[in-house]
């Protein structure tokens, strides 16, 4: 309510003066359903404000990022601040950078653990966005085979979705480009699938696995290709359901390059002639 009532009053009373705000961890006493929320209300009604948000909750980031609010070139990661040196800076958007470094010195372990950890992160917001069906384990332990293989079946389920309700309505251009995501997906996935066994061979001590940084690089082109596969190449967002209730109604992105009907014309039910 107090951010709410915070915006709201911002931009009643300030009007088009109102063009940069900082939040500094508000969404601390709320629970993790409604921060979602909170991020798509920055994203959806005030797309033109800039924001400087401040968090120690890793769930609200990775929900600011699916939602376009901000993205992995605007995500910057304190950390072991003492008095003596102040905080160390950690850039999210160097993450491919630092595996490329890891291949430069050959160190191809380092590498793997990194993709790994970034690829588990971020396919389990995928998961998130998408209500991906991911196994449940008691102890919580989800890894890279839990969560990559549910979203790519749910993201292969709303297309299946949107092509059938592209159809129903008579919509052939959704329909094309369903083909094409569909198409995109199948080849990216594929190549992910063939080379995802070197991931945890690099990461544990194989002795046969004696992977060189150009045997490795393949598999990291192919992981950033299936990244993008999930994101809006033109907001950055991850791609998420849009809901009526628990129905999904759109697949689509924050700024709306991508939005794909779910829902297929009602059948008319048949007249009866006395």
């Amino acid at each position: 309510m107090g951010i709410c009532l915070f915006l709201a009053l911002s931009e009643g009373l300030a009007a088009n003066q109102f063009e940069f705000a900082i939040l500094d961890d508000v969404v601390m006493s709320v629970d993790a359903d409604h921060r979602r929320q909170v991020a798509q209300l920055l994203a959806g009604s005030f797309p033109n404000r800039q924001f400087l948000i401040l968090t120690h909750d890793r769930t609200w980031c990775n929900q600011l990022k699916s939602s376009g609010v901000v993205t992995t070139r605007t995500t910057v990661n304190f950390f072991n601040w003492s008095l003596a040196s102040g905080p160390q800076v950690n850039a999210e958007s160097d993450q491919w950078a630092r595996i490329e470094e890891d291949l430069a010195r050959g160190d191809v372990g380092s590498a793997a653990a990194k993709l790994r950890r970034g690829a588990e992160e971020f396919f389990g917001s995928v998961c998130d966005a998408l209500r991906a069906r991911v196994p449940y384990k008691l102890n919580g332990r989800w890894e890279l085979g839990d969560f990559l293989p549910a979203a790519v079946g749910a993201y292969r389920d709303q297309l299946k979705a949107a092509k059938k309700a592209s159809r129903s309505w008579d919509d052939r251009e959704a329909a094309e480009r369903i083909d094409e995501l569909e198409s995109t997906l199948t080849q990216i996935y594929s190549r992910t699938s063939a080379e995802q066994w070197a991931v945890n061979a690099a990461v544990h001590y194989n002795e046969w696995a004696r992977l060189t940084a150009e045997d490795f690089r393949v598999v990291i082109e192919a992981f950033h290709d299936l990244f993008g596969v999930f994101r809006c190449a033109r907001c950055e967002s991850t791609l998420y359901l849009a809901m009526s209730g628990f129905t999904p109604t759109n697949l689509r992105c924050s700024c709306g390059a991508l939005d794909l009907n779910l829902t297929s014309r009602p059948v008319a039910a048949p007249s009866v002639v006395g």
